[in-house]
């Protein structure tokens, strides 16, 4: 199974960001049947600590 790494940083002031997944190939040929996606994780980085 291929792996597609890749890190995307939201610009400043942008409060939607959409994300969109298509087929490029597909077992019997049809490629609304069997596609799925695993191992997708979408995070946020740690916060930073508060100071006094």
């Amino acid at each position: 199974m291929p792996t597609v790494p890749g890190t995307y940083v939201v610009p400043a002031g942008q409060t939607v960001t959409r994300f969109a997944f298509e087929s490029v190939s597909a077992a019997g040929g049809n490629p609304t049947f069997g596609n799925f996606l695993d191992g997708v994780v979408f995070q946020t980085p740690p916060c930073k600590p508060m100071t006094h």
